[in-house]
């Protein structure tokens, strides 16, 4: 299971486009080519140097030993600028979002087909494994009625524009298996605490009480019809 977040470069200049290629190399090459090819990312082992992992006898065929399925974690997509204080690979990134999105409460950007953008990287560069959409949901500014209920659509429109770009590329041929929304219930966030509220279903965390909110309503329609009907 990898947190796959879209990376696209910030511009078109030269040293932004090769602060993009070192940074997508550590998110995704450094993982996924040991375990699908066998290798690790020639440039980016040169860029680093003394810092690379010690690669013993043995360790790429073990690594790259077949696997069930790789399991996915997307929830945003970042423009990557070079930076001469971005650390050793001379990068910073920053949240993108799509037309219309805003930032969720943690800051972060929306930008629903870099998860489609992801998948089709997938299948085309490392042999269309079977994938498993493991995590992907939005933490928002959920604002409960007298009665607990939260009318959280913004919620519900993150995941079906999410789940249509699942839909489309399954349509172009990418093995996908499933999807799992992050997350069920309210819990704690291990960087952010109790603040951030990624549940369909909202937890008072005085009385634990759980209340499902909009989005844990119109998620159990998608699921047991199998569609996006609204």
């Amino acid at each position: 299971m990898l947190n796959l977040g879209r990376l696209e470069p910030a511009s078109d200049r030269p040293a932004d486009i090769a602060a993009y290629q070192r940074k997508h190399s550590e998110l995704y090459n450094l993982f996924l080519d040991p375990i699908y090819k066998g290798i690790y990312p020639a440039e980016l082992m040169d860029w680093i140097g003394t810092h690379q992992p010690k690669i013993q006898q043995g360790d790429l065929q073990t690594i790259s030993q077949p696997i069930d399925f790789l399991g996915v974690n997307y929830y945003s997509t970042e423009l990557v600028s070079h930076a001469l204080s971005g650390g050793l690979l001379k990068a910073e990134s920053h949240p993108f979002s799509a037309p219309g999105w805003g930032r969720t409460s943690m800051g972060w950007g929306v930008n629903p087909p870099g998860l489609g953008a992801v998948l089709i990287e997938l299948k085309e560069n490392f042999g269309n494994p079977a994938i498993f959409v493991t995590e992907n949901g939005t933490a928002l500014e959920d604002a409960p009625g007298e009665n607990g209920f939260v009318a959280d659509w913004g919620r519900v429109n993150y995941l079906r524009t999410h789940l249509q770009e699942v839909y489309n590329v399954i349509q172009k041929g990418a093995n996908v298996k499933g999807y799992y929304t992050w997350s069920l219930m309210d819990n704690f966030e291990w960087s952010s605490g109790y603040r951030p509220r990624f549940g369909i279903v909202r937890v008072d965390y005085e009385s634990l009480k759980r209340t499902p909110k909009q989005s844990a309503l119109w998620y159990s329609q998608v699921i047991a019809e199998n569609a996006i009907t609204i």
